[in-house]
């Protein structure tokens, strides 16, 4: 055994007792906008509402996002810009998500006449995302359900 060992469970013990995160919580959304919606794209932007507890800053990716349009599964949504949640605070932050469609948009939108219509869409979101604070990493779930505007 190296004489080293019992040093670098030590040092890896309190760290990680130093660092222990306590769940983020998704409060809500505030809006959301419709950035681009093409028969391949759909990109969005979401004002959402966030409370950290933690005690430091928590870097948010990889996210595992499904996106559904009034009922109908649209495809696995990528963060287009990054999200770093501050420290010890509720705070809104805007999110900047894209999905492609593959083509779907169009029969979607038509399988929902009444959507084209009034203007309005059920958009859902649920998945998880990763916290990571240095090297320690925490996957978060969600689920948003919220009507939009259709331009």
């Amino acid at each position: 055994m190296s004489p080293h060992l019992p040093l670098v469970l030590l040092a890896a013990t309190l760290l990680s007792s130093c660092v222990n995160f306590q769940d983020v919580a998704f409060k809500g959304i505030e809006n959301v906008h419709v950035r681009e919606m093409t028969g391949d794209r759909v990109a969005l932007t979401i004002d959402a509402v966030v409370d950290n507890p933690n005690n430091y800053r928590i870097k948010l990716k990889n996210p595992d996002v499904d996106l559904w349009l009034n009922g109908q599964h649209l495809g696995k949504a990528v963060l287009d810009s990054s999200v770093t949640l501050d420290k010890h605070t509720v705070r809104t932050y805007p999110v900047h998500f894209s999905t492609t469609t593959n083509g779907a948009l169009g029969p979607i939108l038509l399988g929902g006449l009444g959507s084209l219509l009034s203007g309005k869409a059920e958009l859902k979101a649920s998945g998880t995302v990763v916290g990571q604070v240095g090297l320690l990493r925490k996957r978060f779930p969600f689920e948003v359900t919220e009507e939009v505007g259709l331009q």
